[in-house]
C-alpha cells in the first residue's frame, strides 16, 4: 500500500503540469480539504464548474483504505461515466469525457472507503490515438479493463465526429453508441477488483464484444462518406472486439 501511494505521488506530480484543474490547489473559492479527502459508504466529492465547460477527461488518483477492494462511481452531470476499482494495478484512473458538463461527481459505494489523493480536470481537446496502430506485442498484455478504456474513447471520437457532419440521428445514439458505452463502463473495475479469468470477467467481455458487433449499422453508415478518420475508427473498434475474442475464446460469428 505505502508502495502504491508513493508511485501516486510520482505520477502526481507528472501529470500536475498538464492538468487545467487541479483540485488539490482548490477550486473557485474552495480549499483542498473539499476535493481531497477519504470518501466513506454514500460520501461524495462534487466538482462544480459553475457553467457548461468542455472536458477531454478528468484523472483521478485514488488508494483503498481497507483490505478488500472498494468501489466509486464518477457522473457527469447525473450520468454515470465510469466506476473506478480501487486499489487496482494502476494508481491513476484516467476517465474519457470528452463533452461539455456542469457538475462533476465521485460517490463511494456501499462498504466502500476511498482515498481521493489527487484529482485533475483537463480541458484541452487531446488528439485521437488510433488503437489498431498500437503494437501486438502491447495489445497482448491488455486487461479487459484497458479494452473498456480504449472502447470509450474510440465511440465518443466516433460519435462527435458522425454528429458534426449529420451522420448519426438521436435514435442511432440509443440504439448503438449508449449501448456500447455503457458496457465499456461496466468493464472499468472488472480486471481491477477480479481475477482476469474469472466468469464475470468472461461475462463482461463477451458482452463488450457484442455489443460492438451489434453496432454494425452505424459502421456501415460511416462508409456512405470518404473520411479516413472514421474508417480508423471502425477499424479501431472491430479490431479491439477481434483480441477481446481471441483472450477469453469467444466465438460471436
Amino acid at each position: 500500500m505505502k508502495k502504491l501511494f508513493l508511485t501516486t505521488l510520482l505520477l502526481a506530480n507528472v501529470f500536475n503540469a498538464y492538468a487545467d484543474i487541479d483540485l488539490k490547489d482548490g477550486y473557485a473559492g474552495k480549499s483542498k480539504r473539499e476535493f481531497i479527502r477519504t470518501l466513506k459508504s454514500g460520501q461524495r466529492i462534487e466538482l462544480d464548474l459553475g457553467a457548461p465547460k468542455y472536458v477531454e477527461e478528468i484523472l483521478i488518483f485514488a488508494e483503498g483504505k481497507q483490505s478488500q477492494f472498494s468501489f466509486a462511481d464518477v457522473y457527469a452531470d447525473g450520468e454515470l461515466i465510469s466506476t473506478l476499482g480501487v486499489p487496482g494495478f494502476d494508481p491513476d484512473y484516467p476517465v474519457v469525457v470528452r463533452g461539455k458538463v456542469k457538475k462533476i461527481e465521485v460517490v463511494a459505494r456501499a462498504n466502500s472507503k476511498v482515498a481521493i489523493l489527487d484529482f485533475q480536470v483537463f480541458t484541452t481537446r487531446k488528439n485521437y490515438n488510433s488503437y489498431s496502430q498500437v503494437s501486438l506485442a502491447e495489445r497482448s498484455k491488455f486487461s479487459l479493463d484497458d479494452w473498456g478504456k480504449h472502447v470509450l474513447d474510440s465511440v465518443h471520437e466516433m460519435y462527435f465526429l458522425m454528429r458534426d457532419q449529420g451522420l448519426i440521428s438521436e435514435q442511432e445514439f440509443v440504439d448503438y453508441v449508449q449501448p456500447i458505452r455503457r458496457m465499456a463502463i461496466e468493464t472499468q473495475a472488472s480486471d481491477d477488483a477480479r481475477d482476469a479469468d474469472s466468469l464475470k470477467t468472461y461475462m463482461k467481455a463477451k458482452k463488450l464484444a457484442q455489443k460492438i458487433i451489434d453496432a454494425a449499422p452505424l459502421f456501415d453508415k460511416t462508409l456512405m462518406v470518404m473520411d479516413q478518420r472514421l474508417d480508423m475508427l471502425s477499424i479501431d473498434l472491430k479490431t479491439i472486439k477481434e483480441d477481446i475474442s481471441e483472450k477469453y475464446d469467444i466465438n460471436l460469428e
